[in-house]
């Protein structure tokens, strides 16, 4: 193996750990916001974690010395994107009060099959037609999970797929701020946007807390913020296309962090369901390199 391979085979396997380690953490604060979701009111507990994060985007930003990172060429997109974004996490956390961690994770794992839905109709995209039966098959898979009509599963599992939908929304558009603005810009205003709407919603629900309860918001907003740095430095590192497969592992990592932490496991028809999404989800990566290579090849 030449130098020059062996240099590029590590950097790519950095970048992967780096997606992983990002994952972790995002799995762990998942469960802190589970421990305090069914407990206090949601906007508190986002608003909190929100003020925690943008301590550390501002220590962030004194020590990287990027003061213009609040310059946008696209300010009304990314507060459309961070509104989206904040959204999502508060129908996520808001349901996680009532339904197992994994399984929320697995349901919110439908999230890639709706973004190539999405982008071939928002984005005018081009998706043929196997791509489109992968992601009909993924949409059984979700509703073998979420089984509605049943009984089975709670009906808070419905938030989570709203919470997946919308945050398709705000990954639409990161993809359109990112041609525009650097990640450090992103994450400011995404950071700014949730304080400022939390700080204006948490008069209304405060409630008082004990210090354990706030150790553990504010331990979400640091995690918060370091996981995003993991995942975005993994993203500098190694192309989309590789990385995408990696986010699949955060289910099984979620269901060892809901396993330990709260003795809860998903059941069979869980597992059926989200087997079958992850695999209409990784069938949609392989076909979308396909085309990537086609075009290229074209070009």
């Amino acid at each position: 193996m030449s130098l020059p391979t062996a240099a590029a085979h590590a950097h790519t396997m950095r970048g992967i750990l780096y997606m992983l380690l990002g994952i972790v953490i995002f799995s762990i604060m998942d469960g802190l916001a589970k421990e305090v979701s069914d407990k206090y009111p949601t906007p508190m507990i986002m608003w909190v974690r929100n003020l925690a994060q943008s301590v550390f985007v501002l220590s962030l930003v004194m020590r990287l010395r990027r003061y213009r990172i609040a310059r946008s060429r696209r300010p009304g997109l990314q507060i459309g994107r961070s509104v989206c974004n904040l959204a999502q996490a508060f129908l996520f956390i808001f349901a996680l009060g009532m339904v197992p961690l994994a399984d929320a994770v697995a349901i919110g794992m439908t999230g890639p099959l709706m973004l190539t839905a999405m982008s071939a109709l928002l984005l005018k995209e081009q998706v043929g037609i196997r791509r489109w039966s992968a992601v009909a098959v993924g949409c059984i898979g979700a509703l073998i999970m979420v089984r509605p009509g049943l009984g089975v599963v709670h009906w808070a599992a419905m938030l989570v797929i709203a919470a997946a939908f919308i945050n398709v929304l705000s990954q639409l558009g990161t993809r359109v701020v990112s041609e525009h603005d650097g990640i450090l810009t992103t994450l400011f205003y995404t950071t700014l946007t949730g304080l400022v709407i939390t700080t204006a919603i948490v008069p209304f629900v405060w409630v008082e807390m004990p210090w354990d309860a706030w150790a553990m918001m504010i331990a979400m907003g640091l995690l918060g913020g370091c996981a995003h740095l993991a995942t975005n430095r993994a993203f500098t590192d190694v192309p989309a296309s590789i990385l995408a497969p990696m986010s699949y592992a955060a289910i099984p990592i979620a269901a060892v962090v809901g396993y330990i932490w709260f003795h809860q496991f998903p059941d069979r028809w869980t597992i059926v369901g989200a087997i079958i999404v992850v695999g209409s989800g990784l069938y949609v990566i392989y076909r979308e390199r396909v085309r990537r290579r086609e075009r290229e090849a074209a070009a």
